[in-house]
């Protein structure tokens, strides 16, 4: 199961790199190393499939020098989308997000568009025709 939870999380690690690649070519002391903050947002941690996702995300950033901000909105879709407003700025350079409900998402998905800020949406669907990024979606059937 760890293993699954780990492709997982190289999957979005590969996805977001050239995004985050492409974001660090700010103004700025040419010649520092760029730090890469990844923000995590999820609804809540409280099946093992979650933790265990979490984990590996985290696992893979730290193999990959990116630092994060992680953030669990206990249930609350509103707390979510305040969450998710204080992680645009902070200037993290993206957001991997489980959300609570896939219709209230939307309002944070609008203000990561305006900042520009790339968002993956992990395994709910956001049918909104603001989204045009991936979505990742488990299947369980395969999963399993």
């Amino acid at each position: 199961m760890m293993k699954k939870n780990q492709l997982i999380a190289i999957t979005f690690i590969a996805l977001l790199m050239p995004l985050f690649l492409a974001g660090c070519g700010k103004e700025g002391n040419k010649g520092a190393a760029k730090t890469i903050t990844l923000g995590l947002s999820y609804d809540s941690l409280e099946s093992e499939w979650l933790v265990m996702n979490h984990a590996a995300v985290l696992e893979e950033a730290k193999k990959h020098g990116v630092e994060t901000v992680s953030v669990m909105a206990e249930g609350d879709p509103s707390k979510q989308n305040m969450q998710i407003e204080n992680l645009i700025a902070r200037q993290v350079n993206a957001i991997i997000c489980f959300p609570k409900d896939s219709s209230a998402i939307v309002t944070s998905i609008k203000k990561c568009k305006e900042a520009g800020m790339p968002i993956v949406m992990i395994n709910r669907v956001v049918t909104d025709t603001l989204f045009t990024a991936v979505p990742m979606v488990a299947d369980c059937k395969t999963m399993a």
